[in-house]
């Protein structure tokens, strides 16, 4: 993205703290980095129609908003930057909760587009199925922000005839701090249309892999 739009953004969250949102006025934008209003106005009018900010009014005054986009393109560079100075990388969810999917893991996972790039990047064939886990709210913050926006391993997407199939992320995961010796590296793949939650593919009976969070 544009280093302007990313200055930008971080301003806002700097403004903002621990929120998402603050009362900031088109002026006050433009001071902290030192523009014109005119300019930050168009600015913010850029971010708004990227899908990064959302803009409303609260008791007369302009309330920012940094949205889900916004937040990931902050937290990729944060692990851009920690790529860079070789900081651990390691993200940690602690807890969630097993919930009901919509019973069509078996047949995306089968799909053959996918089962080769399993294969081939991951080092094994895993069960056709999946186990979704919701993500304690207490760990979907920075920790579940900050993985989306990683690199991950990522599984390509495919067509064939009759539709599209999108790209998914894989990443390597531990049990209760220990790596799991059953094959190459854990992959956690995050659900790509139920942003809430953690796609986990159960034990292979042949391959023998588990993927979970932790």
């Amino acid at each position: 993205m544009e280093q302007r739009s990313y200055q930008a953004l971080k301003a806002i969250k700097k403004e903002a703290g621990k929120s998402n949102s603050v009362y900031m006025t088109t002026v006050r934008f433009g001071q902290v980095l030192g523009f014109s209003q005119q300019s930050a106005s168009r600015l913010l009018i850029e971010l708004e129609e990227k899908g990064y900010i959302r803009r409303k009014l609260e008791n007369r005054k302009q309330v920012i908003e940094i949205t889900d986009s916004g937040l990931e393109v902050l937290y990729g560079e944060l692990n851009e930057l920690s790529r860079i100075l070789s900081q651990d990388m390691r993200v940690v969810i602690e807890g969630g909760e097993v919930k009901s999917g919509l019973g069509e893991g078996r047949y995306y996972v089968s799909r053959k587009g996918y089962i080769v790039q399993f294969q081939e990047k991951l080092g094994f064939i895993p069960y056709l199925g999946t186990l979704n886990v919701k993500v304690d709210p207490l760990y979907e913050g920075g920790n579940l922000r900050r993985m989306r926006s990683s690199e991950g391993i990522r599984i390509e997407g495919f067509k064939t005839e009759d539709r599209t199939f999108g790209a998914v992320k894989a990443f390597r995961a531990r049990i209760g701090g220990r790596r799991l010796r059953s094959y190459p590296a854990g992959a956690l793949g995050l659900h790509r249309y139920d942003r809430g939650h953690i796609k986990r593919i159960p034990k292979g009976e042949n391959s023998g892999s588990r993927t979970v969070p932790g």
